[in-house]
């Protein structure tokens, strides 16, 4: 893997024509001077000397190309990193250089050549090109590679770019999603006692706590008829029934209504009802007092019957004198 300092030389001296003339000294004194070459010094001094969109077009050498693609592309998307691009360019260098050194050793040797010897005139053969054709060919083949790599390392930026935008797309679906699901255990959470009312009647289901309701009901009103016959001339045995029947009713409002939030207060009416009431440790109280205490459980008992009717209405009310 290249180092920063390999792709900063290697720009440089692929780069460095490509600065104008009146800036190559800054240039050169601003790449020089700096020890460490970091890689926000770089993307600060390359662009700010060249033009890499004007030379794209028309690039002095045709190799050099693949170096200026390198920057304008895959430098901003990728960043200064050892790429196909960057290594296509490294290769091709190294090639050209092989071939500029083989070119001037064979001109160096056929001067020596012709100044030996007398200049001799050679037959070409039908299969064999002049040297010029040969140039010509060479140069051709190069350009024609150039080109495709540079194709190549635009076909790379475009995906890369594309693959990103389908992973942002994604991103977001995901966040709609979880946007869309915490909404929804929000409502749930908010309108849980409706649910529990509206959905089981809708489906024809029925659900334990109108079961629940029903029973509360039926002892409500069985209490009442007992207590309403208190006042009438009864036997003794009949107020024995009345304390045990109302004992055992009481105790079982009382541990149904400790797990409602709604009736969490009168369920404590109710555990005292029982205490008072209690057959085991019998309270002697005249039968005056009796009544009266009967009478606060009749009122007590038909106002729990109606208590959620009572609540509704009051709302309404409320609701009709603000508007």
């Amino acid at each position: 893997m290249a180092t920063l300092e390999e792709i900063a030389i290697i720009s440089y001296q692929g780069l460095y024509k490509y600065v104008p003339n009146r800036n190559k000294k800054k240039f050169r004194d601003e790449f020089v001077g700096k020890k460490r070459y970091t890689s926000k010094f770089l993307l600060a001094v390359f662009p700010k000397y060249i033009d890499f969109e004007k030379w794209s077009k028309n690039p002095k050498n045709e190799y050099d190309i693949i170096l200026i693609n390198y920057w304008l592309i895959e430098v901003p998307n990728v960043g200064l990193k050892r790429t196909q691009l960057f290594n296509s360019y490294n290769g091709a260098n190294k090639i050209i250089n092989k071939r500029i050194k083989d070119k001037e050793s064979k001109k160096k040797k056929e001067n020596n050549k012709r100044l030996k010897k007398p200049a001799k005139i050679k037959v070409l053969k039908k299969n064999h090109l002049p040297i010029k054709e040969k140039k010509e060919f060479e140069s051709e083949d190069l350009s024609k590679t150039m080109q495709q790599m540079g194709e190549e390392a635009i076909r790379n930026a475009k995906e890369f770019s594309r693959m990103k935008l389908e992973r942002e797309a994604e991103k977001e679906k995901l966040s709609n999603q979880l946007l869309r699901s915490k909404v929804f255990e929000k409502s749930i959470d908010e309108n849980k006692e409706v649910l529990k009312k509206t959905i089981p009647n809708q489906m024809g289901i029925k659900d334990d706590n109108s079961k629940i309701n029903r029973l509360k009901l039926v002892i409500k009103i069985f209490l009442i008829t007992l207590f309403i016959g208190c006042f009438l001339d009864m036997a003794f045995s009949y107020y024995e029934i009345v304390r045990y029947s109302a004992f055992i009713s009481f105790c079982y409002l009382c541990y149904l209504g400790i797990d409602d939030k709604e009736e969490f207060y009168i369920s404590k009416i109710w555990g005292f009802s029982a205490i008072l009431i209690n057959p085991i440790f019998k309270l002697t109280i005249t039968k005056d007092f009796w009544l009266i205490i009967d009478s606060i459980w009749i009122l007590l008992l038909v106002y729990s019957l109606f208590e959620n009717r009572l609540k509704q209405l009051f709302k309404k009310k409320r609701n009709q004198r603000i508007m």
